[in-house]
This record gives C-alpha cells, sequence and structure tokens, in this order.
C-alpha cells in the first residue's frame, strides 16, 4: 500500500510538500468554513472530507505555513486555498493525501490516487482514446497493473492541475497522456487543436506514477 508521505513525495519535485493522512487516526473536525461544503453529506463523506482538509493543512505546515485558516470548497467543490498557493487533495479507499506548493514556483498541482482495481471494461474507451487503447495493448503486464486505471488516475491529477489556469472540467476526451513506464513518467497532450490554451498548458506540464497491488497514484505539476 502507498501509504508514506516519502513514496508519494517523491512524485514531485522540490517546493512541492505533500503529506498523508494515516486514516487509523480519526482525522480533526473542519472548520466551519470548510463544514459547510459537507453539512448534509453521510458520516462516510463528511470523514473523508475532514482527513482530506487535515492532509492539506499537514502538507501546508511542512511546506512553511503552520497556521492556516479554512481551506473551504468553492463553487465548484475544489478547494480555496490560501492566497499564495496552489495545491491538490486526493481521498479515495485506504489513502488521502494533500500536495501544496506557492503560486511563486508553480501554476498548477494534480495529485490522483485510486485503488488498483481495474477499469470497467465499458468505461475503458470512454478514459482512453483509439490511440492511448493501441499503445496499452502494445504493453507486457507490469506487476498487475492495469493500465486503462492508471490513465484514469493520470488524466484525473492532469485535470486538477490545469483546473486553476482553466476554471473548467475537462472531458477524459480532451487528453492524451503518454506514459513512460521505465522512467515513471509520463506527459500529456490536448487531443485536439481546438484548445489552445490547454495545449500550452499541457506542453509545460510534467508528471510522475506510482502503483503497487493495492493503489495507482499519479502527480502532475506546471512549474513558473
Amino acid at each position: 500500500m502507498i501509504d508514506s508521505a516519502a513514496e508519494i513525495a517523491g512524485l514531485f519535485p522540490e517546493g512541492i510538500a505533500v503529506a498523508v493522512w494515516n486514516l487509523t487516526v480519526p482525522p480533526p473536525e473542519p472548520l466551519p468554513d470548510e463544514a459547510r461544503a459537507v453539512a448534509r453529506a453521510v458520516p462516510a463523506r463528511r470523514r473523508e472530507f475532514a482527513a482530506g482538509r487535515a492532509s492539506a493543512r499537514l502538507a501546508l505546515e511542512r511546506l512553511g505555513h503552520p497556521h492556516v485558516g479554512p481551506i473551504p470548497a468553492g463553487p465548484d467543490r475544489t478547494p480555496v486555498w490560501p492566497i499564495g498557493i496552489v495545491g491538490s487533495i486526493t481521498h479515495c479507499a485506504g489513502l488521502t493525501a494533500a500536495a501544496v506548493g506557492q503560486t511563486s514556483e508553480f501554476r498548477g498541482i494534480g495529485l490522483d490516487a485510486e485503488p488498483a482495481m481495474p477499469l470497467e471494461p465499458e468505461l475503458v474507451p470512454v478514459v482512453c482514446s483509439r490511440r492511448e487503447r493501441s499503445w496499452i495493448d502494445a504493453q507486457r503486464e507490469v506487476d498487475s497493473l492495469d493500465w486503462p486505471k492508471l490513465f484514469f488516475c493520470l488524466k484525473e491529477a492532469v485535470q486538477k492541475c490545469v483546473f486553476l489556469e482553466l476554471r473548467t472540467l475537462l472531458e477524459f476526451s480532451d487528453v492524451e497522456v503518454h506514459p513512460e513506464p521505465e522512467r515513471r513518467t509520463f506527459r500529456a497532450t490536448a487531443a485536439t487543436d481546438s484548445q489552445p490554451e490547454l495545449s500550452s498548458l499541457l506542453a509545460r506540464l510534467q508528471g510522475r506514477f506510482a502503483h503497487t497491488p493495492t493503489h495507482c497514484v499519479g502527480g502532475a505539476w506546471i512549474p513558473r
């Protein structure tokens, strides 16, 4: 299981701080301005949200910001970071983590984790383009890695990374990812030429990934 900050921190360059919340420890209650986002949620979702905010505060402390106020959810449900901060939170079964950096150094940060369960067959053509599926078909099996699920994870990390700049949600079909399995790195490109701003951002995006029998994790960042 990917359960240490060191493992996930290894996905990112210097200047990005990472924290993983120990899910055996109940997280502190969210601050009032944060709790409004999950006021009507079921208890499991409230615990998940609280663990995400707790990991974000721990990451900010490691970045040198120990006294951070609320990190509320915006109208689009994404975290509203303190001025000068960019970051990403991920939570899935068995793993909650956050990665943060300074806006003076990074235009975007994306972190996504997914359980290492195969992607449902009917979702594969939704998540992966024809070119991506052809690439996957040519790969040998790597430690039981389900490539379509990893592509799902990497595209989620890319979405989080570019959202602050684009302020729009991408479809899976908007982006193609290009892993380099030996190096555990990836790059991303726009699937068409119709979104020049996206193409420009993706040209600078860098990414790494990790996988174990329990989770796959993708980290992406756009330097200034």
